[in-house]
Parts: C-alpha cells; sequence; structure tokens
C-alpha cells in the first residue's frame, strides 16, 4: 500500500510490467496499477498471507513453523469431507489438536492476515484511474477472494489468460511488448547478476579494501 500510495502522489498513469515472476507482494503491487503487462513466461500468484513462528524444542532450540492463513480452513475441510468427521465432538478435538501445534495467538493473526490482504486488495483495485477500468465493490472483492482463498497452493503462477479471466487489467498481447519485455528481463539479468550464485563472502573477497580482513592475522608479543 505504501509502494502504490507513493506511485499515485507522482503520477496520472501506474503500469506495472511482468517480465517473469511477480509473486505475493508484488501481485499486491500489481493490484493497484491502470494496466498490466505481462509476457507470456510472466505470472503473478496468490496473495494469502504466509505466517512464521517460533517454536521451542524439547532440547532448548529453536525451530519456525510455517503455514499459510487457510492452511486451518483447509484442514477443517479435510477433516470433515475426506476424513468424514461429522460429528461435534470429533471436530472440536480435531481443532483442539490444531490449536495445540499450532497455538492460538497465530492462528488469530492469520486470522487477521487474511482479513487484511482481502481489504488491502479492495483498497489497491479502487486507486485505478482509467476510466470504466476500476471494479466496483462486488467485483473487487470477488478478484482479491480468488487471489486469496481460489488457489491451494502460494507459489501457484498465475498466467495473463488466468489474471484476465478474474477480473485483472491484463493488456491484449503484444509481439512488440513482449520482446521489449525480453530485453528488458535481459538487461535486469545481468545487472543483478541473477544466473550467478550469490555468494556474500566471494563478494566482500572481490572489495579491494577488504584484503586486510583475509591476510595474516598480527601476533602481539
Amino acid at each position: 500500500w505504501r509502494i502504490v500510495s507513493l506511485i499515485r502522489e507522482r503520477v496520472s498513469e501506474f503500469r506495472v510490467l511482468v517480465p517473469r515472476s511477480a509473486f505475493s507482494a508484488a501481485t499486491l503491487v500489481a493490484l493497484g496499477a491502470d494496466r498490466i503487462y505481462m509476457h507470456p513466461y510472466g505470472n503473478l500468484g496468490p496473495v494469502d498471507p504466509q505466517i512464521s513462528v517460533p517454536q521451542r524444542r524439547p532440547d532448548g532450540g529453536e525451530d519456525r513453523l510455517q503455514f499459510g492463513s487457510e492452511d486451518l480452513a483447509a484442514f477443517l475441510t479435510y477433516a470433515k469431507q475426506s476424513v468424514g468427521l461429522s460429528d461435534q465432538a470429533h471436530l472440536l478435538k480435531v481443532f483442539e489438536r490444531f490449536i495445540e501445534s499450532v497455538g492460538p495467538v497465530p492462528i488469530g493473526i492469520a486470522a487477521r492476515g487474511a482479513q487484511h490482504s482481502i481489504a488491502m486488495g479492495e483498497q489497491l483495485l479502487g486507486t485505478r484511474r482509467r476510466t470504466g477500468k476500476r471494479p466496483n465493490k462486488e467485483q473487487a472483492r470477488a478478484i482479491v477472494e480468488t487471489l486469496n482463498k481460489k488457489f491451494f497452493h502460494h507459489g501457484y503462477a498465475v498466467s495473463r489468460e488466468e489474471a484476465r479471466g478474474i477480473g485483472l487489467p491484463v493488456e491484449t498481447d503484444s509481439s512488440d511488448l513482449d520482446s521489449a519485455l525480453d530485453e528488458l528481463w535481459a538487461d535486469l539479468e545481468r545487472d543483478l547478476l541473477l544466473r550467478e550464485p550469490f555468494n556474500p563472502l566471494a563478494v566482500v573477497k572481490k572489495n579491494p579494501n577488504a584484503g586486510v580482513l583475509f591476510g595474516p592475522i598480527p601476533i602481539l608479543n
């Protein structure tokens, strides 16, 4: 929201280019655009919040439990539809086990995160300035609920046809634009060294001012 608001303060029209992947928060930024240009290899993604919770191990160490805001509902759906539990007492036991594993506070955070994601998506869609392209309240809610709930994995790749299908303003395909996006991506790939593994120590070693860090340790008698 801060990124889109900052851009909206300075330009009359906001367009987003998607040469490759624009997952999660990048998809939310795209929701605030007047126009979205997607390469055939480009994709958006679901925006359901991902929660990371520290958990203590019996040995005193710490692990991190990661789950999506929709996982609780999916777990209960699985218990009812796939396992066949219908008795309320049994479902309560299943819910209690989930609470024991995750904790009540993280579940509350996940629930609030899901509500916040939907509200933010509606706000971002409401910033469109193109005449006739701003969705009404019902359309905006349908778009963001699809991106929050209808795709069953946070890493699902939403193609440009799917993005159009759920109501996003993805522009008509253009071979000239696709070629320009290819060139743009190749330029970013070179500048950001995307095909080279990132090794922080190797980067430091290349800095001429860092030689002293790797020299022999002075010995003080």
